[in-house]
């Protein structure tokens, strides 16, 4: 397998093999992401999702005297919002993260096959120019994955182990989401809530100032509850004021107040999903790759590898990673900063380096950088729980190692075995 010196292709316009493998394991990774995001947007932004539990948050302080907002009243909106979400569409709508990561061993198959015939086509001396070698690759890819299914069946006892190793992914991946989310909805709609009953019946003239001094209470009504959370309510409320400040009538400030709280709600709730899924996929693609290769030689060509995949430059890939520090969060007078709000300000200033770096690249291709760079391939590879899912990949490489080399024929064959064995 990868145990082997890395080569480059000769005489081929053609990437190298891993850059090769860990295209398509974030391809891969991406597909996943992709489809279910767009199922789940569908569920979230719809009447069952986030439109019930706005609604039903609303109408919990519908009944509050006008302008009476106060510390009762926003943890009264909270209460009502969490369970609001817990009997809305979108917890069940989490069943599409497990379906995509529990895709995992048909992946696998994949990309361990398509790795094995970009390796042994890295390994054939004589091709005829670019256009023949990538015709003769194709074909060698297609064999390969062809043979590979063929020789695992899904009640084969790897198959059914890497399906229970893909089904423990998906369950972190779920508790992620969920956490996430029942802090961040509840926030969202709490705040739209009470800042309804504070502008309620303002006329024009005094609606702006009633605007401002709304959004500025905001946080200090949600003070009994964690800094995470009046950090939040604090940034809903000032994407509030920046728009609602302009409205003539305040039923109009308050539907775009609602509007934006829910378009922001959706975005948190469908980038959180589909992170975990892209992180899940590529972190069991990834973590066999590396298992079974030589561990030196994959590091050594991983992160430019990766950078390519994601095309992106290596430099500016390279730099843009290390303003990421794994350092503890510092103290401020003499208090240390919650890790979330750390972990925020981190990514907020690697994404402001990122766009410096980027020059035009794709800003969802740099997101994938990011979120397979943190992927500890090493720990999970070594950590013993994953032994079904790297035995599947093993299983998979040999079997479409033997299907590439039908499609070479006889002779490159031969000459490709005996390589492999020295």
């Amino acid at each position: 397998m990868t145990n082997r010196r890395r080569r480059q292709y000769k005489g081929d316009d053609l990437p190298d093999p891993l850059v090769m493998t860990i295209t398509d394991a974030v391809k891969s990774a991406s597909e996943a992401a992709d489809e279910t995001g767009a199922d789940i947007h569908r569920i979230i932004s719809g009447r069952s999702g986030l439109g019930a539990v706005f609604e039903t948050t609303m109408g919990a302080v519908a009944d509050t005297e006008p302008g009476n907002i106060g510390l009762s009243v926003f943890d009264a909106a909270m209460s009502t919002a969490r369970n609001a979400l817990i009997n809305s569409a979108i917890p069940p709508s989490y069943d599409r993260v497990r379906r995509a990561i529990e895709s995992i061993p048909d992946r696998l198959v994949q990309v361990a096959a398509r790795q094995a015939a970009s390796d042994m086509f890295a390994e054939i001396p004589v091709r005829d120019g670019s256009a023949g070698g990538e015709r003769l690759l194709d074909r060698m890819k297609i064999a390969a994955v062809r043979a590979a299914k063929a020789h695992l069946k899904r009640d084969d006892e790897v198959v059914l182990q890497a399906t229970a190793d893909a089904r423990e992914i998906a369950d972190q991946a779920i508790e992620s989401t969920s956490r996430l989310v029942l802090l961040g909805v509840p926030v969202h709609a709490a705040t739209v809530a009470v800042f309804e009953v504070a502008i309620r019946g303002v006329p024009p003239h005094r609606l702006a100032d009633a605007i401002e001094e709304a959004c500025r209470e905001l946080p200090k009504l949600a003070r009994r509850h964690d800094d995470l959370v009046v950090g939040l309510v604090g940034a809903i409320s000032t994407m509030i004021a920046a728009d609602a400040v302009y409205r003539r009538k305040y039923q109009t400030a308050i539907r775009g107040a609602e509007e934006l709280s829910r378009n922001e709600a959706t975005d948190r709730i469908v980038d959180e999903i589909t992170g975990n899924v892209f992180e899940g996929v590529y972190m069991a693609l990834v973590l066999s790759v590396y298992a079974n290769s030589d561990g030196s030689v994959f590091e050594s060509g991983y992160e430019e590898a990766l950078a390519a995949a994601c095309g992106m430059d290596s430099n500016r890939a390279r730099l843009m990673r290390r303003v990421v520090s794994d350092d503890p969060p510092p103290k401020v007078d003499g208090k240390e900063i919650p890790q979330e709000v750390y972990l925020e300000l981190q990514q907020r200033l690697a994404s402001t380096m990122d766009s410096l770096l980027s020059y035009g690249e794709d800003p969802a291709n740099r997101k994938k950088f990011m979120t397979a760079m943190n992927v500890d391939y090493k720990a999970a590879a070594s950590s013993g729980q994953m032994t079904g899912i790297i035995s599947l990949y093993e299983m998979a490489y040999r079997a479409g190692y033997e299907g590439a080399g039908a499609a070479v024929g006889e002779k490159s064959r031969g000459t490709s075995q005996q390589q492999r064995q020295n």
